[in-house]
């Protein structure tokens, strides 16, 4: 390959740097009216070893952008590719090896797979005694770990990554973003003030940061928080409000879907029947159906099925939530599942077809009863082994 065609190559990588060192909205709408474009180059650089370095740099700051406009699927063949490529540059490994596991647990659910390659990210910085890399291993170390609702080791990983980012200049996304995590740590396991007080934390510091995308989904954790609590459901709803306000205009559409979501559910759990299924609705968008987020899709569907059981449409809400099983089934969801399960048990219980209810029942509590530190988890373990007797003390009425 002649050095004429080296430096193109280059000159390409360096043009598409400047656009990924911001990634901003205007930025993350430029990478998507060239993505095909940027694919070739990020290919092309791959495959020539003067390039295979600046590509995968490149890569690495692209990984924000893959999540936000959900192309995971088409990124995970390049990452390995980079990995390999980068065999001998442990710090640029590392940090390509931690974008890999992430998305293999966040997207794909291939849990344990993923915790063995942020061990070995984690070696890796080690290796090179990188603390600001170290620190970047151990916060995505706790995302994976939360994801396995593993909350202990979690959070300890959190917590240690928080330490040391607090020790590197420049760090202020980095510290936002490990508040964050330990912010819904907390609210899984029902510690709802230390939650808010995580969560605040992180708010304030995102307020800082030209990314308005981050501000909504720190926003949007907060919501949740708030509308467990039902005394502060108006908060959650202002909190929304802001977070929809900050993206209403921007490409973050999945973001618009989870915030519409979250919207939905804060009516829901106000009985605001109408309302709830009007924003989940808004939220199932064409985007999200003609996206690889399965998770979302079955969280709609799971969501849309509950909201008109409370209106008596079994039909229809039977039909949503036989939609959302089988999603989180080949995500392997199954707290997710379980509450699924549960909640069509009670539409065939509603509908008196009390069999197969029973055995929706009977799966959803074998689910569920997997994840004792999770406080929804265990909510619904009563909420659902109080249906299913009633179920049959009904039965034995009849």
């Amino acid at each position: 390959m002649n050095d004429y065609y080296i430096e193109l190559v280059h000159n390409g990588l360096r043009g598409w740097q400047k656009i990924a060192d911001s990634l901003d909205d205007e930025a993350i709408a430029a990478l998507e009216e060239r993505r095909l474009n940027l694919y070739h180059f990020l290919e092309e650089g791959l495959r020539l070893e003067a390039t295979q370095q600046p590509t995968a740099a490149l890569m690495v700051k692209l990984g924000e952008f893959i999540v936000t406009r959900g192309y995971w699927e088409e990124w995970l063949p390049l990452l390995e590719q980079a990995i390999a490529a980068c065999n001998g540059t442990p710090a640029l490994q590392a940090r390509l090896l931690y974008w890999q596991g992430y998305l293999l647990a966040e997207k794909r659910g291939c849990h344990e797979e993923a915790v063995a390659i942020l061990q070995t990210a984690r070696q890796l910085a080690q290796t090179v005694a990188d603390q600001r890399l170290l620190a970047e291993t151990l916060f995505f170390s706790g995302e994976i770990q939360h994801q396995m609702h593993q909350y202990d080791a979690a959070s300890r990983y959190a917590r240690e990554a928080l330490a040391l980012f607090r020790q590197q200049p420049a760090s202020g996304s980095w510290v936002a973003a490990t508040l964050h995590c330990l912010g819904y740590i907390a609210r899984h396991q029902g510690e709802w003030d230390t939650a808010v007080q995580y969560l605040t934390e992180s708010v304030a510091l995102w307020r800082q940061d030209a990314r308005t995308v981050r501000l909504a989904r720190a926003l949007l954790d907060l919501a949740i928080t708030y509308y467990s609590n039902p005394d502060n459901i108006e908060k959650a709803h202002l909190c929304l409000a802001e977070a929809y306000q900050l993206i209403a205009d921007s490409p973050h559409e999945l973001d618009k879907v989870r915030v519409l979501t979250g919207r939905g559910i804060a009516y829901y759990r106000q009985k605001a029947w109408p309302e709830a299924l009007a924003a989940f609705h808004q939220a199932n968008t064409p985007y999200l159906q003609n996206s690889p987020d399965i998770l979302m899709q079955a969280q709609l569907a799971n969501n849309l099925g509950n909201v008109l059981y409370e209106q008596q449409r079994w039909a229809v809400a039977e039909a949503y939530l036989r939609q959302a099983i089988p999603l989180w089934r080949a995500q392997n969801n199954d707290l997710h599942l379980g509450n699924s399960l549960g909640s069509l048990g009670k539409v065939l219980a509603a509908q008196a077809n009390k069999q197969e209810a029973d055995e929706c029942f009977a799966e959803a509590l074998t689910l569920l009863a997997q994840f004792p530190q999770n406080q929804w988890a265990n909510k619904l373990l009563a909420e659902f082994r109080d249906c299913r007797q009633r179920l049959w003390s009904n039965h034995e009425e009849e």
